[in-house]
């Protein structure tokens, strides 16, 4: 589980690195890859897929960001409540 939570943000470092134009021309190049064509359904559906797992990756990162992040507890009487 570790390495997990080591390679999803190093992962998501390098494509952060990655301008725009980049970024699509690596997305298409990996549809054509599995034999997708250019301007088909399929193409496109492989387009959005990958975007798809782009930004599941994202919301990952950052929920493990949130869940590293240092917190702070105040308690009143019997009611704790962590920022």
């Amino acid at each position: 589980m570790r390495m997990g939570k080591l390679v999803l943000p190093a992962v998501l470092a390098l494509a952060a690195c990655e301008s725009a134009e980049e970024r699509i021309a690596a997305d298409n190049q990996q549809c054509q890859s599995y034999g997708f064509t250019m301007g088909t359904d399929a193409f496109a559906q492989c387009r959005l897929q990958l975007d798809i797992q782009r930004n599941q990756l994202l919301l990952q990162n950052m929920a493990i960001q949130q869940q590293m992040a240092p917190r702070i507890c105040n308690t009143v009487g019997t009611t704790t409540v962590c920022n």
